[in-house]
């Protein structure tokens, strides 16, 4: 697969992020990233994760701007969310079984040098819901528990009710392989009806109760699961809500990359190739990451699509 750019489309994005990485002037980055607040929170959400993965590994056009403006919180966001990264890096993406002790010692260790940004950066800037994006990957990550969990879950939407990257992480908190169930997350999904990309909460639904069955080694649960009647009608919406409606959301990308993924899985090539299309010879990296090979897997499947469709 070739995993998209964290920036995904945002030309002005990349361009920022890379003046930063490139030649330590962080400044654009820094104007970019204020020049959202308020105004697109989404937005807000996508340059702040894609200046974080770019900071993952300590970087000196950070730590520049952290010590010229000390109080942003935006240096701060940016900070607690490229920390947790480094976390989830250090302990791999693997289920809890297959990690060692020793990465689980790291992954621990570093969480806990992001919880001070975090909290920062939420206290600095109240009507910001980003901070509390990161908290919530924090708190999966740190184990806090489901009362922290929804307690996040209610302050995010307290500032913004339809935070595209809230919703994602949310549906991660209640499934089964969190802190809920296969029907809490249904349940979850199909109560997100008011924001323009709901079809594809469900699409996200499905696809981590196939994925969860799998790694459970539940076969049986998925003998005709993509051909149900209920998904079936999921993957109608989505495929109408890709191809028709033609989304401009600023995580866009990522749920296009969605309706493709779960449009492969049920072999439904030709509309599969539709939404392939949209997306040129890429895809971003969620849902495919979770295959052992995962650009090989998305490959075939975009390969079989066009040659379907």
């Amino acid at each position: 697969m070739s995993r998209t750019d964290p920036a995904m489309v945002d030309a002005e994005l990349a361009q920022v992020r890379d003046l930063a990485v490139g030649t330590g002037r962080w400044e654009p980055a820094a104007d970019l990233l204020a020049g959202t607040a308020g105004r697109d929170w989404d937005r807000r959400g996508a340059v702040a994760n894609a200046l974080a993965t770019a900071a993952v590994q300590p970087t000196p056009w950070l730590d520049a701007w952290l010590t010229a403006r000390p109080d942003d919180p935006g240096a701060h966001v940016i900070a607690a969310w490229a920390t947790v990264q480094r976390a989830w890096d250090a302990r791999g993406h693997g289920r809890a079984s297959a990690t060692g002790e020793s990465a689980f010692d790291a992954f621990f260790r570093i969480l806990e040098q992001a919880l001070p940004l975090a909290h920062y950066a939420a206290r600095t800037a109240p009507e910001d819901p980003t901070p509390w994006v990161v908290l919530t990957w924090l708190s999966i990550g740190r184990q806090d528990g489901r009362e922290v969990l929804d307690d996040h879950w209610a302050e995010l939407c307290r500032r913004d009710p339809q935070n595209r990257l809230g919703h994602i992480a949310r549906l991660q908190c209640v499934a089964r392989k969190w802190w809920g169930s296969h029907e809490e997350m249904y349940a979850f999904a199909r109560s997100v009806t008011a924001p323009p990309w709901a079809p594809v909460v469900p699409l996200q639904a499905h696809a981590e109760y196939a994925l969860d069955e799998r790694d459970e080694g539940d076969a049986g649960a998925l003998v005709g699961f993509w051909q149900r009647p209920d998904v079936a009608a999921d993957l109608d919406a989505g495929h109408a809500w890709a191809t028709e409606t033609r989304p401009g959301h600023a995580y866009a990308f990522h749920d296009l990359t969605v309706v493709g993924y779960t449009l492969a899985q049920a072999e439904r090539w030709p509309q599969a190739a539709q939404v392939f299309r949209l997306l040129g010879p890429r895809a971003y990296e969620y849902p495919w990451y979770y295959h052992a090979y995962a650009e090989r897997t998305f490959t075939k499947a975009y390969e079989k699509a066009l040659s379907a469709g």
